[in-house]
């Protein structure tokens, strides 16, 4: 009877590593929780204004188990200041961040799809996002709001609204060496709102 129990518990399906979702509060618990991340985990910001937080999301998920960087009341996480996001792995999704009333003085964009320029964002995802007036006090100063980088990313269901400086809103761009190849991108859903 024994080894037909010790048999039944070998055999057994290996039950699936638990996910977690990490609640946080301040830039330092975010950055350890994004680094903590594992594939299906899910990180979420507190509600509130959080100022001049460079945001680094740069681990990879998997097809089917995406880690997600997500306000914990989506509009109610408003990132100011300078902050900014960076996606820069595979399978990421970010949802619910309102960035809004901040300025980028050296051009960085608001969010983009990479980390650097060879680690690019693939399969990642934003969305029912916003940026509202993101803008610096010198009009002159040309950024983007959303460049997206790699391959098979989305923006969906977001808001974007109030740019007043150069720059393009959002544009995609194509690495030298696939300029001919299909980026497969998706940017659907969104309401593109007044720049003055």
């Amino acid at each position: 009877m024994t080894r037909l129990f010790l048999l039944a518990v070998l055999l057994a399906p290996l039950a699936p590593e638990a996910q977690t979702d990490r609640f946080v509060t301040d830039r330092f618990e975010l950055g350890a929780a994004i680094n903590a991340s594992q594939p299906g985990d899910t990180v979420t910001m507190a509600n509130g204004t959080w100022n001049s937080v460079p945001i680094n999301f740069n681990r990879d998920g998997l097809p089917g188990d995406s880690i997600t960087l997500r306000a914990e009341t989506p509009g109610e996480v408003i990132m100011t200041g300078r902050s900014v996001l960076s996606i820069g792995g595979d399978y990421l999704k970010v949802d619910g961040l309102r960035f809004e009333n901040g300025a980028l003085p050296d051009g960085t964009p608001v969010v983009q799809f990479r980390q650097n320029s060879s680690d690019l964002a693939n399969h990642s995802r934003l969305t029912n996002s916003a940026i509202i007036d993101y803008n610096p006090d010198n009009r002159n100063v040309e950024y983007k709001w959303v460049s997206i980088y790699g391959t098979h990313n989305r923006v969906d269901h977001s808001y974007l609204a109030g740019k007043t400086n150069g720059g393009t809103t959002l544009v995609v761009w194509l690495e030298p060496a696939s300029r001919h190849e299909p980026t497969y991108h998706r940017i659907d859903h969104n309401h593109f709102g007044p720049r003055p």
